[in-house]
C-alpha cells in the first residue's frame, strides 16, 4: 500500500483474498487455489474506490514503492501465478513494474538476466529516495526455508536500472552482550528519513533458532555513508604508495623508511582505526631478516626478489584498483571463453 499525499490517493495492490467467493448452490469455494486482489486506489476527499491497470502480473510478498517527482509506483519482488513459468507453485517475480499515477500507463522493467540480484524473501522491505532516485530493499529470509537466515541490504539504481548488494551477514548477533550490527529477522518494520538519509530498524522474528514464538524489540539506526571523488583519490594514493613501500621494503629497506615517513604517511586516513593500524603494522616490514651482502653485492639484491611475486602483488592492486572507476574503463570482468561462441 502507497500514499499520494499530492493527490490524497491510496494506491493498494495484489495480496492474497483471505474470503473466497461462494459457488451459487453451495457454501463450498469456488476455487481451493489461492486467489489474488487486483490493483485499486481510494480517493480520500470523495470516499471512492477505482480499478486501475488491470495488466500488471498479481503477486503476493511484493513490496510497492512512490516516486513523488516522477509520479512512477515501482512494484517488485514477490510471486505471481502470472509468471511465464507457473505449473502448480507461484513464481518468484524479477521484472518490475513501473506505473505512471498521472497517465495511468504501465512499463515493465526486464531483469535481462542480471546475477547480482535479490532473492525472493520473506516480509521484504523497502523504501525509496526520489532525490537520489533509489530503491533500498532489506531483507532477511529467502522463500528457500532451508537457507541459512540472514541480513542483506540491496540498492537498485532506478536510472541505470542495476542492482547493488552492499551488504550481507549472517550467524546469530543477539547472542552477543554487544552486538555491533542487527541479527539475521523477518517480519519487521523499516522505514526510510528521506531528509536526513537514514533508515530506522525495528523488531521482528529471529527466525527458528530462537522459536517463533519469540519477538526482538531492538531498535537500530542505518545511515549509508558514500565515497568522495576526494576519497576515492586519497585510497588510489595510499593503496599505490602501498605497495611501492611493500617493494621498496625487500629491495632497499633504508630508502623504504623516508619513504614510509613521507610519502606513505601523508596519504593515511588517521582518523580510521583500521587504516592506522595497517600503516603501523607496514614498520615491520623493515626489519624482516636478510641474508648478510657483502661489498660489491648489493646490486645483486634486486635480482634476488622474486619478480614473479611483485608482478602479481601489482595485477592484483590493479584489479582493487578498478572498482573505483565505471566499467567503460575498465578491462572485462567475464572470462574471455565465455565471450566465444561455439
Amino acid at each position: 500500500m502507497c500514499i499520494d499525499t499530492k493527490s490524497q490517493t491510496i494506491y493498494v495492490f495484489g495480496g492474497r483474498i483471505l474470503i473466497k467467493p461462494r459457488t451459487a448452490n453451495s457454501n463450498q469455494s469456488a476455487t481451493t487455489e489461492d486467489t489474488y486482489s487486483g490493483f485499486f486506489c481510494y480517493h480520500c476527499p470523495s470516499n471512492t474506490w477505482r480499478q486501475l491497470y488491470r495488466n500488471i502480473p498479481l503477486c503476493v510478498g511484493h513490496v510497492m514503492l512512490l516516486h513523488e517527482t516522477r509520479r512512477n509506483l515501482y512494484i517488485l519482488g514477490g510471486q505471481s501465478r502470472d509468471h511465464p513459468q507457473y505449473v502448480t507453485h507461484p513464481q518468484h517475480v524479477t521484472d518490475i513494474s513501473v506505473y505512471n499515477v498521472d497517465t495511468d500507463t504501465v512499463e515493465t522493467v526486464k531483469e535481462n538476466n542480471q546475477v547480482n540480484v535479490p532473492q525472493d524473501g520473506h516480509t521484504q522491505r523497502a523504501t525509496i529516495d526520489s532525490e537520489l532516485n533509489e530503491i533500498y530493499l532489506y531483507k532477511g529470509q529467502n522463500r528457500n526455508e532451508d537457507e541459512e537466515l540472514s541480513n542483506s541490504f540491496w540498492i537498485y539504481d532506478i536510472d541505470t536500472c542495476k542492482w547493488s548488494s552492499l551488504y550481507k551477514s549472517s550467524g546469530d548477533q543477539r547472542l552477543l552482550a554487544d552486538p555491533t550490527e542487527p541479527c539475521p529477522r523477518y517480519a519487521h518494520q523499516l522505514v526510510y528519513d528521506h531528509i536526513r538519509k537514514v533508515h530506522y530498524l525495528f523488531a521482528g522474528n529471529p527466525g527458528r533458532s530462537g522459536g517463533h514464538k519469540m519477538r526482538l524489540d531492538d531498535f537500530w539506526m542505518l545511515r549509508l555513508k558514500r565515497f568522495t571523488v576526494d576519497d576515492i583519490r586519497q585510497t588510489c594514493k595510499y593503496m599505490i604508495r602501498k605497495q611501492r613501500f611493500i617493494e621498496l621494503s625487500r629491495l632497499d629497506p633504508v630508502e623504504a623508511l623516508p619513504y614510509l615517513q613521507k610519502d606513505l604517511a601523508e596519504v593515511v586516513n588517521h582518523d580510521s582505526p583500521d587504516e592506522r593500524e595497517e600503516f603501523q603494522a607496514l614498520v615491520s616490514l623493515l626489519f624482516r631478516q636478510s641474508p648478510q651482502l657483502a661489498d660489491g653485492e648489493a646490486s645483486s639484491l634486486r635480482d634476488s626478489v622474486s619478480l614473479s611475486d611483485i608482478s602479481r602483488e601489482r595485477i592484483q592492486l590493479f584489479d582493487r584498483l578498478t572498482v573505483f572507476f565505471p566499467h567503460t574503463m575498465t578491462q572485462p570482468k567475464e572470462d574471455l571463453i565465455d565471450l566465444i561462441g561455439f
